[in-house]
């Protein structure tokens, strides 16, 4: 019975006291304020500072992680040496997240049941959003090591089937190549390939004329050896056997020299000579041709190779992205791992209306709803007095005007009176001076008569 009486005691003594003073701890006070909280009415239920003092801290933490994030994010897009450049934007991307969750909370104090989850439905939606965007350069720099290396190995992959392709595309011949690589077809000066065709004309040519040559040249070999034979009386099918100069040797001769002058086989020797001596000369050309073509097709692969590499090192956060994508297809755990880790990351992001939609409704809420209502109700009260007193005063207005209608209307009655009594004094003193005048004429005729 002692104990709950001062138990009792205790109570009421802190009940006479309240409101109780301010919180001493000027850093909670202004994580409290971040949130819109009121001091003064918070010291009517101290028992909540700790609450609300732990909701703005939440709220500045995930300001402070939004921009952490945001940094790293951009850090990753244009290298580690900007990172010192970067803080301004984080921290105003920071204070950005900081205005927008202290408006989702303060703008909720004072709702209470139903009223309360209708406020913090949308709140929770833009606050999943928020949270999504936060979370996302998070994972990216997390997993960055793993991200880096499925990046390199893609940008190697496509380096190398580039390569390949123009290796593919631009033959060191210069010869013709598939409809497919237009885009893949490089401008190199000093093609060989006109040298080339060229060879290949002068070659076939000087093969017919070889083949030519050959056939009338081996003839008239036979018929030569034919009339040395019988000139040297050679036993044999078509031959006398007589050795000299006879009449068969002399035949035999001049059908050999005939045939040799006939089909101009000195000529024809000396064109194949001379298209010998031109496909040499092509082969030639054409060797040196295709050595320096080679060595600038060379070049310029090197070049183009060298251009692609440096594009790819350009990576953004798609890249990143899509680097992550194909990580988590290929691998179960890292699928797993990303996809926890982007909802831990985005429940921290909405920790300050999921704080609030858990916490219910407190009793500084309650205050807040009264001290609202009250508000209205005294601002109601209020406009109508004013309005009470513009009628009053509209009223008192127009008796004025009424009165002083009045008042000029008799002063102008007055005048019009006045003004008609002096015209009839002035008709009837003009009408005593007419009848004066009348008279004292009428005397004076009546005295001249007599």
């Amino acid at each position: 019975m002692t104990t709950e009486a001062s138990a009792f005691d205790s109570d009421l003594a802190l009940d006479l006291v309240r409101p109780v003073g301010l919180d001493r701890s000027n850093f909670s006070r202004r994580l409290r304020s971040i949130i819109g909280v009121r001091e003064s009415l918070l010291n009517w239920v101290p028992e909540e500072r700790m609450r609300y003092t732990r909701l703005g801290a939440i709220v500045l933490n995930t300001a402070v992680m939004a921009g952490f994030s945001l940094t790293i994010g951009l850090s990753g897009l244009v290298g580690a040496w900007w990172f010192w450049v970067l803080l301004p934007i984080g921290f105003f991307w920071g204070y950005l997240i900081l205005t927008i969750d202290s408006w989702l909370i303060s703008s909720t104090h004072g709702a209470v049941n139903a009223a309360k989850l209708k406020l913090l439905a949308p709140r929770l939606v833009i606050s999943l959003l928020l949270g999504v965007i936060i979370a996302e350069p998070l994972v990216l720099w997390i997993f960055k090591p793993s991200i880096d290396a499925q990046i390199g190995e893609q940008h190697k992959t496509q380096v190398d089937d580039y390569e390949g392709r123009l290796k593919q595309c631009n033959p060191t011949d210069g010869s013709t190549v598939a409809a497919d690589c237009g885009a893949f077809t490089l401008n190199v000066e000093g093609n060989p390939q006109p040298i080339a065709v060229e060879h290949a004309s002068a070659t076939s040519r000087l093969t017919q004329l070889s083949a030519a040559f050959e056939t009338l040249n081996t003839k008239y070999g036979e018929l030569e050896a034919l009339a040395r034979g019988e000139c040297a009386g050679t036993a044999g099918t078509g031959l006398t056997g007589r050795a000299g100069e006879g009449p068969e040797c002399d035949r035999n001769r001049e059908i050999a020299d005939r045939f040799y002058s006939d089909n101009e086989l000195g000529r024809r020797q000396a064109d194949l000579r001379t298209q010998q001596d031109k496909v040499t000369a092509l082969a030639t050309a054409l060797s040196d041709a295709q050595r320096h073509y080679a060595a600038a097709l060379t070049s310029a692969i090197e070049s183009n190779v060298a251009e692609k590499t440096e594009n790819l090192r350009n990576r953004g956060i798609l890249d990143d992205l899509d680097a992550l994508g194909q990580l988590a297809e290929e691998n179960l755990e890292i699928n797993i791992a990303s996809w926890l880790l982007r909802a831990l990351l985005v429940a921290v992001d909405c920790l300050p209306v999921l704080v609030k939609v858990l916490g219910g409704s407190s009793a500084y809420d309650a205050l807040v709803a009264q001290q609202l209502e009250a508000a209205k109700r005294s601002f109601s009260r209020r406009l109508n007095l004013r309005e009470s007193e513009e009628s009053a005063e509209a009223d008192v207005m127009g008796w004025r005007i009424d009165q002083g209608v009045r008042v000029e209307r008799r002063a102008i009655d007055e005048a019009d009176r006045a003004a008609n009594v002096r015209r009839e004094a002035e008709i009837a003193a003009e009408i005593d001076m007419l009848a004066l005048r009348l008279e004292n004429e009428e005397v004076a005729i009546g005295g001249n008569s007599g």
